[in-house]
């Protein structure tokens, strides 16, 4: 009982932690679909010479996007302030006007599909918060900006040959999609199954998972999904912008380094675009 209760009050503390980073301005935080950051400006704050703050963020092409704003003054009155989003040529698409309190406020911004046809991980989205008057403000404004969209769908990926045998201390090198499946940053995924060719052996396989430029993106040995064996088959890679401009198809490699053969080996590719800061 009594470790149970230091297990509630451990994870209750990491949760007030994180809450008291983001709401302190203290850094940012990055997941899946959302970006946190912070901004500052004003006399008394981190920047006290600024007139306004500027971040930026990035989201896949086609989705939509919910900008919130948390927003917060030191002064004894209300400072006037403008919530600006601009795009990669710094053309302002929306704007809204609000009022800096001692009490923090929010502000909620619904940026359409429809409107995000133009941007893409390369072309980054940016969120000003600035004073009304033009001048420095004479009291702190500050507050954190939540970037966030609905992550898009996995795209499952065809492979070259989706039953293979391999004998043992042989590998096959396969190509994975075409020339044109990874042609934007995100995640690819990698599951796989297969058997011992006679009985029911648990047997690892060694997977690496190869650009179009011939290099290593990452190696893993693993066992199979449909085995007891650990660790099972089953990771992924981050596709850099870098990497998604590369041209040409990437492979897979698979080798049976075991004593054994192995059969009906049946890898599961899927990609799900993202965009990464």
């Amino acid at each position: 009982m009594n470790g149970h209760k230091k297990l509630v009050v451990s994870r209750a503390a990491i949760f007030i932690v994180v809450v008291l980073l983001i709401l302190s301005g203290s850094g940012e935080t990055c997941f899946g679909g959302s970006s946190t950051k912070t901004f500052d400006f004003g006399a008394g704050g981190d920047n006290p010479t600024f007139r306004s703050h500027s971040r930026r963020f990035a989201a896949p092409e086609n989705v939509a996007i919910v900008v919130a704003v948390n927003y917060r003054t030191t002064g004894e009155t209300g400072v006037a302030i403008v919530v600006e989003i601009k795009d990669e040529a710094n053309q302002t698409l929306t704007s809204r006007e609000v009022t800096a309190e001692k009490t923090a406020k929010r502000l909620v911004i619904n940026i359409a599909a429809a409107e995000n046809k133009i941007h893409g991980c390369e072309k980054f989205w940016q969120v000003r918060v600035r004073s009304k008057s033009g001048e420095i403000p004479t009291a702190r404004i500050f507050g954190y900006i939540t970037f966030s969209f609905v992550d898009l769908a996995a795209i499952q990926i065809d492979v070259e040959d989706k039953s293979i045998n391999l004998a043992k201390g042989k590998q096959m090198t396969i190509n994975v999609g075409n020339a044109g499946s990874f042609n934007h940053p995100g995640v690819i995924t990698f599951r796989a199954s297969w058997l011992h060719s006679l009985i029911d052996l648990v047997l690892p396989l060694k997977f690496e998972l190869i650009r179009p430029d011939e290099s290593i993106a990452k190696t893993l040995v693993g066992y199979a999904l449909n085995s007891s064996g650990r660790p099972r088959l089953d990771f992924s890679h981050h596709i850099t912008l870098a990497e998604a401009e590369q041209t040409g198809a990437w492979k897979l490699r698979i080798s049976n380094e075991t004593e054994h053969d192995i059969i009906k080996i049946k890898p599961t590719v899927t990609f799900t675009k993202k965009c990464f800061e």
